[in-house]
């Protein structure tokens, strides 16, 4: 009965009817519904998050005195922008221009302060 059904996905997927598959990039149980004629039938299809794609240090900008220090947070996203998150304290930081971090701590500092045209 695969080749004469219809399948639907429900909470944001995609399904293809001649492969006979449906897919998500949203993580969650999902619902497919096989239709032929008056006959349906439903399966949960469960969607996990993939694998660590990039990630997002907050805040995105600072100004701070020379001297002082940042503290950042670092969350981590799938492929699909879907949060893994908080990956702070896995998260090693680095700064350039005479600066310096504490991995430890999440902070980072410079006593170089930035040069303006």
């Amino acid at each position: 009965m695969t080749a004469a059904t219809t399948l639907s996905i429900g909470g944001g997927g995609s399904c293809n009817n001649t492969a006979h598959t449906c897919t998500s990039t949203v993580p969650g149980d999902h619902t497919v519904t096989g239709i032929d004629g008056t006959p349906s039938g439903t399966a949960t299809l469960h969607v996990n998050a993939g694998p660590l794609n990039h990630l997002v240090l907050s805040p995105a900008s600072a100004t701070i005195t020379a001297g002082d220090s940042q503290s950042y947070t670092v969350e981590g996203f799938d492929a699909s922008d879907n949060s893994l998150g908080d990956v702070t304290a896995a998260t090693t930081l680095s700064i350039g221009g005479g600066g310096s971090c504490n991995n430890t701590a999440h902070t980072c500092t410079s006593t170089v302060p930035a040069t303006t045209p």
